[in-house]
């Protein structure tokens, strides 16, 4: 029934929301500047990644029923991560199977992949349907394939646990990127146990640590585009700069969340309020 409710729910906002149309989440790429990554992270990250030649970023199909839910958002960003080097291509998912995903991840070639989940694109099972089709593909050509991903508001979040082992041996590295606590959409973390919050594969960013106040369509959307000003969205940017040095960087897990905690920290003097570390996490024992 809690399922049900939330279908529910989101078919209800849907319909309300003038620009949650299909016309609407798909933006013109020629209308808005990709990403320009000017923070002092860029030159670093780009030498790591050129070393990485095999790297692919896989979007995963956002759609609820025939509304392809911020699809484009996700893409543009992947794209963009193109442009600026951190990968060769870009790999459009059109199914949330294994089969048809090990199919095309196969007839790519890559031997690292980089999956972009947001929304409806990023439940448990999307994920762990990724991770089995790299299983696959790494059987199949005798390479050991890997996946990360970077999750955005990921639908049926509490399922993480159930459904994703940690220890995967084909799991990199995950980000999960939440926004402001009753934000519509923003998926409850409260279930997960520590197990997956302080696994070192596991990095969370919780939009009330950083400052800022996100719904569920604006991280990607300042991502993508440079053009926006406001505090939020260059903090955005900065955040998602931190998550590429994660994926891209060959950092180990904990070295990640310190960088992660050093912005934090920051945002906390700019804005002269307290952190409290783990204030939105709320996870089980």
């Amino acid at each position: 029934m809690r399922r049900l409710s939330s279908y529910l729910s989101i078919v209800a906002v849907v319909l309300l929301l003038a620009g949650c149309s299909s016309s609407g989440l798909r933006s013109d790429l020629s209308a808005e500047q990709l990403p320009v990554c000017d923070s002092h992270h860029s030159q670093h990250i780009h030498r790591v990644s050129s070393l990485q030649k095999t790297t692919t970023i896989m979007v995963h199909p956002g759609l609820l029923f025939a509304i392809d839910w911020g699809g484009q958002r996700a893409l543009d960003v992947g794209q963009a991560l193109v442009v600026r080097g951190f990968a060769d291509r870009v790999l459009e998912v059109r199914s949330r199977k294994k089969e048809p995903m090990a199919k095309q991840m196969l007839a790519d070639g890559g031997g690292e992949f980089v999956g972009i989940h947001y929304s409806m694109g990023g439940s448990p099972s999307v994920l762990q349907a990724a991770l089995e089709a790299a299983e696959e593909v790494s059987k199949k050509v005798g390479v050991d394939v890997g996946y990360s991903a970077i999750m955005v508001d990921p639908f049926a979040l509490s399922d993480l646990e159930s459904v994703v082992d940690p220890d995967n041996p084909y799991l990199r590295r995950v980000f999960v990127v939440l926004s402001n606590q009753y934000m519509p959409f923003r998926p409850d973390p409260s279930g997960l146990s520590r197990r997956v919050t302080d696994n070192p594969k596991f990095h969370f960013v919780y939009a009330e640590e950083f400052g800022v106040l996100w719904n569920h369509f604006s991280f990607l959307t300042d991502v993508k585009n440079s053009e926006r000003e406001t505090r939020d969205a260059k903090r955005g940017r900065e955040i998602f700069d931190q998550l590429l040095l994660g994926l891209f960087g060959r950092l180990e897990g904990d070295e990640v969340e310190q960088k992660l905690y050093n912005l934090k920290l920051n945002y906390a003097k700019q804005d002269k309020r307290y952190l409290i570390p783990g204030l939105c996490r709320l996870a089980a024992p």
